[in-house]
């Protein structure tokens, strides 16, 4: 792995950037000095502490479109090919292949891939429906779990991806609607989700807010997302 870093002007110099706090723009370096040579950083939360940052500093860089998280709890510097080039022969690929395979890049700048969301989602379908198989004995096992202790641990893995952070604990009632065993009823007719479905929707809306600019005060509350908007991004969700 390169011992070197480079951080481009066209990302750091500009009113998106010079306007967050001095702490979140302190810890964006960080973050970058420490990130593989794909841009992945493992422990974030760690260096924050340790650059005597915090977790909202976090969520600034992630509401600003700085960083991208996962559910594994790594994060991805997302103008990572706009600050750095590295050469073939220095150059180790990432140990997050999970996370690197549903990744596009537009421009040098990293956003989820829906398609690719999308492919694994199924592909985990039919991994349940072999009963021999481990992943199968890990979901049997995961049903242990109290209903609304698994909603609420799903749901914060969805909203971590979520910009705008307002309107959470509305969000969290529809969220439960939707997958609950009946859905939701919405203008005369019912719609049933899951958990990737919703993921899905959430990380497409996003993207299409990144792709146009989008300032994070324009987009739409969570709730408000949540509670129809979010039909717009789904295929197949009325029952």
């Amino acid at each position: 792995m390169a011992n070197r870093r480079m951080f481009s002007l066209d990302v750091v110099d500009t009113d998106n950037f010079l306007e967050m706090s001095a702490t979140a723009q302190n810890l964006y370096f960080h973050l970058g000095m420490r990130a593989d040579d794909d841009g992945f950083v493992s422990s974030p939360k760690k260096i924050a502490k340790v650059v005597n940052c915090g977790e909202d500093d976090l969520r600034l860089l992630v509401t600003k479109g700085y960083i991208q998280p996962f559910e594994s709890g790594v994060i991805v510097i997302r103008h990572w090919g706009q600050n750095n080039y590295i050469q073939k022969d220095r150059y180790k690929s990432t140990i997050y292949i999970k996370e690197r395979e549903i990744l596009r890049v537009d421009n040098g700048i990293y956003s989820l891939d829906t398609d690719c969301i999308q492919d694994v989602s199924k592909m985990e379908a039919q991994v349940r429906l072999g009963k021999d198989n481990k992943s199968f004995c890990a979901a049997e096992a995961a049903r242990d779990t109290p209903v609304l202790e698994k909603q609420r641990d799903d749901f914060e893995k969805i909203y971590t991806i979520y910009p705008k952070k307002r309107g959470k604990a509305k969000a969290f009632e529809y969220y439960r609607g939707f997958v609950g065993k009946t859905g939701r009823l919405i203008n005369g007719q019912r719609y049933r989700l899951d958990r990737r479905q919703i993921y899905i929707a959430v990380a497409s809306y996003v993207n299409e807010r990144q792709q146009e600019g989008t300032e994070v005060e324009f987009y739409k509350n969570f709730d408000t997302f949540m509670n129809k908007n979010i039909l717009d991004y789904i295929e197949g969700s009325e029952i």
